[in-house]
């Protein structure tokens, strides 16, 4: 069994992630090898859950409106 990562930016929109769709296809899946896929968070969300924290632990009301977003 392999254990594959892909990083925020290889999954940051559409093309990439049918990148990632693709790899895994032709390189793993259509050979019926055992796989296990793990994905990091979209690009951008990391920073943004650190940013909501911090006004969160400083009582800023405003990672609130930041949430919605």
């Amino acid at each position: 069994m392999k254990v594959l990562k892909f990083g925020g930016s290889s999954i940051g929109d559409d093309s990439r992630i049918n990148s990632v769709v693709n790899i895994l296809e032709r390189n793993y899946i259509s050979k019926n090898e055992k796989i296990a896929v793990i994905f990091s968070a979209f690009q951008g969300v990391t920073d943004k859950l650190i940013e909501l924290g911090n006004l969160a632990y400083l009582r800023n009301q405003l990672y609130k409106e930041k949430y919605v977003e």
